[in-house]
Formats: C-alpha cells, structure tokens, sequence
C-alpha cells in the first residue's frame, strides 16, 4: 500500500525528470525510470525498498486517475456558470468525479503539481472549429 507522501514524492519525481531541460523527453524508458525512481527515493529519504514494477505501474495508476479527473475539471470550467468561484468549480468537479468513478478523488495536491507542469499534457475535450471549405474570392 502507498501512502499519500509516497504518491506525492512518486508526481514530483516524474515532473522533476520529465522537466530535465538536458535531456528531458529524449530520455530512452529505461533510463526516465531509473532517474524517477533515484529522485523519489532521494524525496523519501530512504533506500531503495520499492520494485521497477511497483513504481511504474503506481505511477500508471496515478496518471489514469489524474487524467480522468482533469477531464472532468476541463468540462467543468468549460461550462462555468459566472457566478461559479473556483472552489465551487472543485466541489463540482470532486462530485461529478465521485459519480462518474464511484469513489472520492483524494489526490488534490498531486493534481495540482502535475497540472502546473509544462510536460503535462491535457487532452481537449472538443475538437478546435473548422473553417469553411469554401471561401470568398475577388475577380479581377
């Protein structure tokens, strides 16, 4: 079982390499996750006491969680009534979370962390608009 500081250090860890301006996404697999793994466990302050595995496949299940909560924040904002504040967006987006998945959202904080990260990537819930085929054209 993973506690909560374990999950938070396993985020920072992640953004910390994913961040990494030398080499950063051009890391091969193998090597990111050996960098991950030797930042959390430098966060822990601990040796190492965790498998490869383990730490790939709880950041796996970490990732799956904060995207799907995203999402539903991203459709929240998007249709925010004016008077909305943004901690009613959050009660709104923790509810629709607890509806849509059957279980509370308990990772604000890593939510926060990895969303202010420049390498986190959101997917749009709705396609840009398209621009007519046909456009007006002058004769000369």
């Amino acid at each position: 079982m993973w506690e909560v500081d374990e999950e938070m250090a396993l985020a920072l860890a992640w953004i910390d390499s994913s961040e990494d301006s030398i080499q950063g996404d051009g890391k091969l697999s193998p090597e990111f996750w050996v960098q991950i793994r030797t930042k959390f466990f430098a966060l822990m302050v601990r040796r190492e006491y965790r498998r490869n595995d383990s730490v790939y496949n709880k950041w796996k299940s970490l990732r799956t969680k904060i995207t799907d909560f995203t999402a539903v924040h991203t459709r929240v904002v998007n249709n925010r009534k004016r008077s909305m504040s943004d901690a009613d967006v959050l009660e709104v987006c923790l509810k629709q979370y607890k509806a849509l998945y059957n279980k509370d959202f308990s990772m604000l904080e890593i939510w926060r962390q990895c969303i202010s990260s420049p390498k986190w990537h959101t997917v749009p819930t709705s396609s840009p608009p398209r621009l007519s085929k046909r456009s007006k054209t002058t004769t000369t």
